[in-house]
């Protein structure tokens, strides 16, 4: 695996944990108690990009496909939220767009990943 790979990829997990917790912060009226009610949506959307990070440290070669499948349930979830929000009767267009930047991150995610995991040279540097 590339070292650009890794640091592409964990660069992409940061930025999205760092998207993450600007919605959280702009939506919620307590930030610490939102994020004490959702510790399954925290896990995802913070603790498994710092394993995956670690990972990454550590030079595994699997955490590429991982990091494409969390960035695919990213993605996913990113539509869907996109879908629902231009659905409903009153609009969050922040919500909307946020939800779109962080899908083209997921995209993102999605193409260094497996680019990088696809990639069987000899380099392993």
């Amino acid at each position: 695996m590339r070292k650009p790979t890794r640091q592409a990829m964990a660069v992409l997990l940061l930025i999205l944990m760092a998207l993450a917790a600007m919605t959280r912060v702009s939506r919620a009226t307590d930030p610490l108690d939102t994020f004490l009610a959702h510790p399954v949506q925290n896990g995802f959307l913070f603790g498994l990009p710092l394993l995956l990070i670690a990972f990454l440290a550590s030079g595994a070669r699997w955490v590429l496909m991982a990091g494409v499948m969390y960035g695919t349930i990213g993605l996913a979830w990113d539509i869907s939220t996109i879908v629902q929000e231009l659905a409903a009767q009153a609009p969050q267009h922040s919500l909307a767009l946020m939800s779109g930047v962080s899908g083209t991150l997921n995209f993102g995610l999605i193409l260094v990943g497996g680019r990088g995991f696809l990639d069987v040279s000899s380099d392993s540097t």
